[in-house]
């Protein structure tokens, strides 16, 4: 069970603002050296007075090798999103008759993972997905003005691919950990026309990595 409650006094706030949110999770999980496991999650919230449409995740996953971690991985979801008190509330810009933006989401993938060596152990995973987003809340420019303001978009489809690796390397005190991911995501507005331009604040690629050392302490 969680609840936050949030209270703002702003001078870019033209009163006062207090907001209650209450949410009860559910979730269920399980891990066997069988082939199948699996998760279920469902989630009720309560936003001040009005009660939302319950979210929930399901997702299973295959073992395609006994004993070893190797994955097939399917998911699907239904996520909410309310909006903030400063996109409801923020003076010039902020719009109190936005609508609770919501999602259905899938995707299926391959996950894995390999000791290579004593001292070395890597991994991977790769996921196909895709996103039917309505009402999506967002923030633009006005166009001639100094400030900007937010409003939904009416439906939006996102979808593409993401892939990363990891390698780990352990001797005598020494670890190092190096990852490595990209994604490509092809995000539209489904209205006429703007579907074939990508969302903005969506990067098209996208690719990232780390190194880290550590010795001892």
């Amino acid at each position: 069970f969680n609840n936050e409650l949030n209270t703002i006094k702003s001078n870019n706030y033209e009163e006062d603002v207090l907001r209650n949110t209450s949410s009860v999770t559910f979730s269920a999980v399980r891990k066997t050296e069988d082939r199948i496991g699996g998760e279920l999650l469902i989630r009720q919230t309560l936003d001040g007075k009005k009660i939302l449409i319950p979210d929930f995740s399901a997702g299973i996953e295959y073992r395609l090798i006994n004993s070893m971690e190797q994955f097939l991985l399917m998911n699907i979801s239904r996520n909410s999103k309310i909006p903030s008190l400063n996109d409801l509330n923020w003076f010039p810009g902020g719009n109190p008759d936005l609508k609770n933006e919501y999602s259905w989401s899938g995707e299926i993938g391959y996950k894995g993972s390999f000791r290579i060596s004593d001292r070395i152990e890597a991994g991977t995973d790769c996921n196909i997905f895709s996103n039917y987003i309505r009402d999506m809340i967002q923030w633009r420019p006005v166009e001639g003005s100094s400030f900007w303001i937010t409003d939904n978009i009416r439906s939006v489809n996102t979808s593409g691919i993401e892939a990363n690796i990891h390698a780990a390397f352990k001797s005598d005190g020494l670890n190092v950990n190096m990852t490595a991911g990209y994604a490509y995501t092809k995000a539209t507005d489904r209205a006429p026309d703007l579907i074939e331009k990508q969302l903005i604040y969506v990067p098209a690629n996208m690719l990232n990595g780390s190194l880290l050392i550590g010795y001892k302490n």
